[in-house]
């Protein structure tokens, strides 16, 4: 019995993912939304939770999601003003949609690739925040003192950075592995945990689309078995009123 997929397989006429028959099938995982085609670590549907109209206005958002999207506003004509506002804050919520499934992971039901990407994402974002802290440890400032630029003679001033020696060495140093880290998650490491994670999930969609299809193909065994049953046991039934007949007709 073919599977689901042979007939995609057979006509997919798309790029080449290196699966062979299952190209097609690679494909349409491809083309998913981590964010919108998988569900979520918790599910809220059946939890009672009362639903509610996403605001259209800054005023609905928290202050900082509001500060943003108000500088982007600043000169908009005001005819323009409400529709442009009303699509920033739909999108700034939709971002930190994302950034809290980032943060909690998807559900089991979601595909082996779209937990590898959402997990790639957390961890570059893990990392690209302790590069900012380290930055900004960095980049802290006590005070200033004057100095004479060789260069021109002229006295300038000078920044005093709170980390000094030793361990300024140390955080830049840390701040350079860190950013050596998250190129490679972002390069080679992260592209071979994707390949093998697209390979899990074509394996599991085609035994997820088999075991469907197997249980409507058991389904029309069932019913046809059913049926047959019905026609054996009314067939036999009139085989006994035909054998009655005939001795009846027999005896006369």
């Amino acid at each position: 019995m073919n599977t689901p997929d042979d007939s995609a397989g057979a006509d997919y006429t798309g790029p080449d993912h290196g699966f062979g028959d299952d190209n097609a099938l690679a494909d349409e995982i491809l083309q998913q939304d981590w964010y919108a085609d998988n569900p979520s670590a918790h599910d809220t549907s059946r939890m009672g939770a009362r639903r509610w109209e996403l605001p259209t206005t800054v005023d609905g958002l928290t202050p900082d999601m509001r500060e943003p999207i108000l500088k982007q506003l600043i000169g908009v004509k005001p005819e323009q003003r409400a529709h442009l506002e009303t699509q920033l804050v739909r999108k700034a919520i939709e971002e930190r949609s994302k950034d809290v499934r980032i943060l909690t992971g998807l559900g089991d039901g979601a595909t082996p690739l779209a937990k590898a990407q959402v997990n790639i994402a957390y961890r570059a974002r893990e990392l690209a925040r302790r590069i900012s802290a380290t930055q900004s440890e960095l980049d802290e400032v006590t005070g200033s003192k004057a100095v004479t630029d060789p260069s021109t003679g002229q006295t300038v001033m000078q920044p005093l950075y709170r980390l000094t020696g030793e361990l300024r060495y140390k955080a830049t140093e840390e701040v350079n592995r860190l950013k050596g880290e998250l190129s490679v998650l972002n390069g080679p490491e992260g592209d071979k945990e994707l390949e093998q994670a697209l390979r899990e999930s074509v394996d599991q969609v085609k035994d997820q689309r088999q075991a469907a299809a197997d249980l409507v193909e058991i389904d029309r065994r069932a019913r046809e078995s059913i049926r047959e049953d019905e026609l054996n046991a009314r067939a036999e039934l009139h085989a006994k009123h035909l054998r009655a007949k005939s001795n009846y007709s027999a005896s006369l």
